[in-house]
């Protein structure tokens, strides 16, 4: 019960702050998120900005309001925490009002390399913690991934002391150069057999334009694509496959005056299914709130943000 609420909310929160964000490049902006990683579980907070603005925590708080209804908040919240000396993100939770002030909290730690690579993110779903272990190449791309079930022995929940480990799935590629703007990427599973090909076109900044996935042993076809602006950000993100008919999903981005990401509209197969706006705050940068205005289910959801400081300085700061 615990894991299909933790899901549920996350689901709604990750559409928020990821799609919301997204695609937000420079030092200038809160949010920074590869537009090829729209699957990722937590917002990739900009490090820079985080760093200089020292920015201890960030809180999210979401209500909805369905059509022709009044406001329903039913104390649905997530929580960010940074490291002093790099802006990286070190903790979070989803906070789940369980009724009669009952709260149900999900906390996820995350832990970097010498080279501020997140290598293990560590999730307690109650009874037990979902970990995933990252490794990387030379050049900083992820090269395997390793989901597992661990145990915590420790007498105090608060302090993690690692006990037992049941692997569930090993991930892992490997990259060839086919020519100055084209790779190509080999995906193997736990048995170290290939299962999955792709293609990944970059235009001559370097910017990806396209990726094109395909499945060794099914008839499954994924493509992505990526248009930018005259100031390299992106515009247009398009996701197309044909694993359950025929699906194609676009999402524009606008900014405003400050390069800051203004609306964003996402369609599916042409029909309009969120319109995003964000409100910031002109001096700062800083994110206030953002109204997602969902057509297919007939709500509009509203997230306040709101930002603890580093004052003074921690005099102790880690990863």
């Amino acid at each position: 019960m615990q894991q299909k609420k933790y899901f549920l909310a996350k689901k709604k929160i990750n559409f928020i702050v990821l799609c919301c964000f997204s695609f937000l490049i420079s030092s200038a902006q809160i949010i920074s998120i590869n537009p090829f990683q729209l699957s990722l579980s937590n917002p990739e907070f900009n490090p820079t900005f985080i760093k200089k603005n020292k920015i201890k925590s960030i809180s999210a708080a979401l209500v909805v309001k369905p059509d022709d209804r009044p406001i329903v908040d039913k104390g649905l919240s997530q929580y960010y925490q940074f490291n002093y000396s790099n802006g990286l993100l070190t903790y979070s939770y989803f906070n789940i009002n369980e009724g009669n002030n009952l709260f149900d909290t999900i906390p996820t730690y995350f832990y970097y390399d010498a080279k501020n690579n997140l290598k293990l993110k560590r999730t307690n779903e109650g009874n037990f913690y979902d970990s995933w272990y990252f490794i990387y190449d030379s050049l900083g791309r992820k090269i395997k991934q390793t989901n597992i079930k661990e145990s915590n022995v420790s007498a105090d929940p608060s302090v993690f002391k690692l006990g037992q480990q049941t692997v569930l799935s090993i991930d892992s590629c490997s990259f060839r150069q086919l020519t100055k703007t084209q790779i190509k990427k080999y995906y193997f599973n736990d048995e170290k057999k290939s299962y999955k090909e792709s293609i990944e076109n970059y235009d001559k900044n370097g910017k990806k334009i396209n990726e094109q996935e395909s499945f060794l042993f099914s008839w499954v076809r994924i493509e992505t694509t990526c248009k930018y602006d005259s100031s390299g950000r992106v515009s247009e993100y398009g996701y197309n496959s044909n694993a359950s008919g025929n699906l194609i999903q676009i999402t524009n981005f606008h900014y405003d005056k400050n390069g800051n990401v203004d609306d964003v509209k996402k369609y599916n197969n042409t029909i309009e299914t969120h319109e995003i706006a964000y409100l910031y705050t002109d001096s700062t940068h800083l994110l206030n709130a953002m109204i997602d205005r969902n057509f297919i289910e007939k709500n509009i959801v509203i997230v306040k943000y709101s930002y603890n400081y580093f004052t003074p300085p921690p005099t102790n700061s880690f990863k």
